[in-house]
């Protein structure tokens, strides 16, 4: 039995950090893919240049990483 609670908790020891990774914000992810999208058409466009978009671009992964 005891075992058995030490496998669950070392399974849940790495589940949990997987688990909060994978959890859906939509209304985090959403904007964030307008926003690529706009600089991506941007780029397209002409609007911005490549080292425009590269800086918005990294901002974005600034945000997104947190």
């Amino acid at each position: 039995m005891k075992s058995i609670n030490i496998l669950a908790v070392a399974l849940a020891a790495f589940a949990l950090p997987a688990w909060s990774q994978t959890t859906s914000t939509p209304r985090i992810d959403q904007p964030q893919q307008n926003q690529q999208q706009r600089i991506d058409q941007g780029v397209k466009s002409g609007q911005l240049t490549e080292k425009e978009a590269a800086r918005l671009q990294k901002g974005q992964a600034r945000v997104q990483k947190m």
